[in-house]
């Protein structure tokens, strides 16, 4: 991953149906993600037609991506922010967790 190597880890990828994507901060283009592939701050990801991820992310909160969905891993201070570019995802956070997730110009955030 060259540069990536400085990269903050969020997670990886427990489990992915069919087409999904990632582009990093590095990448001018889409590659194909498989399991068990880190995810890093600032990528990208991306399911296409019929196909979903599940992103553990390391405190132990579970992301489900759902098809047709894009998602940006941004930072706002200590804080990790799920961007959702369009489409679904739904979350199992961990115990005392906080997630937030922006939408358009609007973020939320989910406590457990």
């Amino acid at each position: 991953r060259g540069v990536s190597e400085n990269l903050q880890q969020v997670g990886s990828l427990v489990r992915i149906s069919n087409d999904v994507r990632r582009k990093t901060i590095e990448d001018f283009s889409w590659l194909p993600i498989r399991n068990q592939d880190v995810v890093y701050l600032r990528d990208s990801l991306f399911t296409g037609s019929s196909s979903s991820a599940l992103l553990k992310l390391k405190n132990g909160t579970e992301l489900r991506i759902s098809a047709n969905s894009l998602i940006t891993l941004n930072q706002n201070g200590d804080e990790l922010v799920l961007d959702l570019k369009f489409g679904d995802l739904s979350a199992n956070l961990a115990a005392n967790t906080k997630l937030s997730i922006k939408s358009g110009e609007e973020v939320s955030e989910v406590e457990n």
